[in-house]
C-alpha cells in the first residue's frame, strides 16, 4: 500500500503538467496560437505546410 501511494505521488505534478489549455494555449494546429514557449515558436517558423 505505501509502494502504491509513494508510486501515485509521484506520478501526480507530470499528469497535471500534461493538462491542455481549456482556451487552446499552445494549440500548434490553430490558424493564430499563443502561449508557446520559444521551442514551439522555433518550430513553427520551421515546420512546413
Amino acid at each position: 500500500m505505501k509502494r502504491l501511494l509513494l508510486i501515485s505521488s509521484f506520478l501526480l505534478p507530470f499528469s497535471l503538467y500534461a493538462e491542455r489549455s481549456a482556451f487552446g494555449a499552445g494549440d500548434l494546429d490553430s490558424p493564430n496560437p499563443y502561449g508557446l514557449t520559444k521551442a514551439e515558436k522555433k518550430y513553427l517558423k520551421t515546420k512546413k505546410p
